[in-house]
């Protein structure tokens, strides 16, 4: 006995664990020829994670056939001969992607038998538990089974006996996003013609955890127990309130609060005015997390001061029509609604530009990125002067300055000298030591670089150098040696107060002094784009020493003595 209390603990325990995976169902009938009908019976499973224990479908589907609720027939579905599928994990608002693990299979049981006419018509019935334990809208959700209920009318009715359900056309999608604006088709097709009726139904119990399917019972049955804040009208937490067109079919409405909830759709047949059949769709529906499915993106500028125009890329993403606002101010029609249009600015600047995919769709995606529009930016360097200040040798460099106030300067110098930042277009620099240099003036404005160079040939400074006086007492005329370097012109005074002919500008020239006496001679020396230098020293002329003597003439005496 403890072992028997043990297994049908064990058996008790099972059975009610994997049966919470149920989704849905709904069950329809074709009539056939004669007095043949196929029944069809489709039920919902929970594939994904949440079915822990990996439940599948039943072997076999028990459907109860009653007339006035008396049992006539219990169809045994098999399994074997039914038809398995994945419901297809889809929305129908394409502005979302859904999470990748949601997972919903479905069964569809098929089967045929003979239904003569009768009084009172037929009931066929199916009930299954449970349901997902997470489910949000109803009252201890795993506990709570569901009823397939559909009625084929009898004889008293206008349908004569004679009837073909309503079938509805679409399989609902799996899930819902949050936020999002949920639309579904729900019509139904009814080849008899009747007139269909939607809207938005309580789902009936059936089944529970001792008996997860049972032999299913007679109509009529009980309803769900909606949780608090539920109820037939309000039945997924929603802003605005989910609705059905009782028309069409089409059911909308925007979930507000994560979740699963049980929903019921029900379509009527109404024939001359009177209700034949009811047909349910018992459905639970998952309210996620969505990426959004429609991105609107536009690249980042990667061409710059490359002029007014621009060929714009799109890169966004899901999108079928968009709508381009270039932000110019300036003009009337600066807007566009190809896919990569090209657009020409009249004015230079920084221009917001704005892009709107799907712009007619509720979840219309926007985005804005900023675009520089500037002609091509040009450094000139304008001139390039030399001056001798003071002696200091100074180098003026003066660049083009059409720019624009905060535009910024860069000179520098290689190899010799670090790049400095200077705001203005002109530099004074001291010269640097002789050799040859590349300069550069680089330009930044709105973002935009220009650079150009120059190649600077520095000479050497020149140095003045007299030779120092050797000959003295040689005369008037001076022969004067230059020991100078690095000069190209040179320039003599040779110190005769009140002459202005005492200059020469040859590199060693020949002076003839009027006078003997000191003489203070300065030499200037001469390069280009060097400080000349100038050097001084006195020379001492005097005339030329010839000493003579003359000879006596003999006396009368000495004449005589001779």
């Amino acid at each position: 006995m403890p072992l028997f209390v043990l297994m049908l603990s064990f058996l008790f325990i099972s059975f009610s664990s994997v049966a919470t995976h149920i989704v849905g169902g709904e069950i329809f009938y074709s009539k056939l020829a004669g007095d043949s009908y196929e029944i069809t019976l489709i039920v919902y499973r929970d594939c994904g994670p949440d079915n822990t224990l990996g439940t599948g479908f039943d072997d076999i589907a028990l459907v109860g056939v009653y007339n006035n609720g008396n049992l006539l027939n219990e169809l045994n579905l098999s399994l074997s001969d039914a038809e398995i599928s994945f419901v297809p994990i889809s929305l129908e608002n394409p502005c979302f992607i859904l999470p990748p693990n949601l997972c919903i299979q479905q069964v569809v049981y098929r089967t045929t038998l003979n239904l003569t006419p009768i009084f009172g018509g037929y009931d066929l019935v199916y009930q299954r538990c449970c349901r997902n334990e997470s489910i949000a809208n109803l009252v201890n959700p795993g506990d709570t089974g569901m009823t397939m209920w559909a009625t084929i009318p009898g004889s008293e009715t206008n349908a004569e006996g004679i009837n073909n359900s309503a079938t509805f056309n679409n399989t609902p999608p799996v899930a819902m996003c949050l936020g999002g604006e949920f639309f579904f088709d729900h019509s139904a097709t009814d080849i008899d013609g009747d007139l269909l009726s939607y809207e938005l139904c309580t789902p009936f119990f059936g089944g529970d955890p001792d008996n997860p399917a049972p032999n299913p019972p007679a109509p009529p049955f009980n309803e769900i127990l909606w949780g608090p804040g539920y109820s037939n009208e309000i039945q997924v937490a929603s802003e605005p309130n989910f609705q059905i067109d009782p028309v069409t079919g089409q059911m909308t409405g925007t979930p507000t609060q994560l979740g699963r909830y049980a929903v019921g759709i029900c379509v009527s047949e109404y024939r001359n005015g009177q209700l034949i059949n009811t047909t349910m769709r018992d459905f639970q529906y998952q309210v996620t997390s969505c990426d959004p499915n429609i991105i609107a993106a536009i690249p980042n500028q990667t061409q710059f001061c490359d002029g007014l125009s621009f060929q714009f890329e799109n890169e966004s993403f899901n999108a079928s029509s968009f709508f381009w606002d270039f932000g110019d101010p300036n003009s009337s029609q600066d807007t566009s609604s190809i896919n990569s249009p090209f657009y020409a600015y009249s004015v230079e600047g920084e221009y917001e530009v704005t892009l709107i995919a799907n712009p007619t769709w509720p979840c219309a995606d926007t985005t804005s990125n900023f675009y520089n529009a500037y002609p091509p930016l040009e450094a000139i360097i304008e001139s390039v002067i030399f001056e001798c200040n003071n002696g200091t040798p100074e180098y003026t460099f003066t660049g083009s300055d059409n720019y624009d106030q905060g535009a910024e300067f860069v000179w520098s110098f290689t190899p010799e000298f670090d790049s400095e930042t200077f705001n203005n277009s002109e530099l004074t620099q001291d010269a640097p030591e002789a050799g040859d240099y590349v300069l550069s003036y680089s330009v930044t404005e709105n973002d935009c670089d220009a650079t150009e160079t120059y190649n600077l040939s520095v000479p050497p400074e020149p140095e003045a150098i007299l030779s120092s006086q050797t000959l003295f007492c040689n005369g008037f005329t001076f022969d004067f040696e230059n020991e100078s370097t690095d000069g190209e012109l040179f320039s003599w005074d040779f110190g005769v107060i009140g002459s202005d002919n005492d200059v020469s500008g040859v590199f060693e020239p020949s002076f003839t002094f009027p006078d003997s006496g000191d003489y203070t001679v300065n030499l200037e020396v001469f390069s280009q784009n060097t400080c000349p230098d100038a050097v001084s020293s006195t020379y001492s002329i005097q005339g030329l020493l010839d000493p003579f003597f003359t000879i006596p003439r003999p006396s009368m005496l000495q004449w005589s003595q001779l």
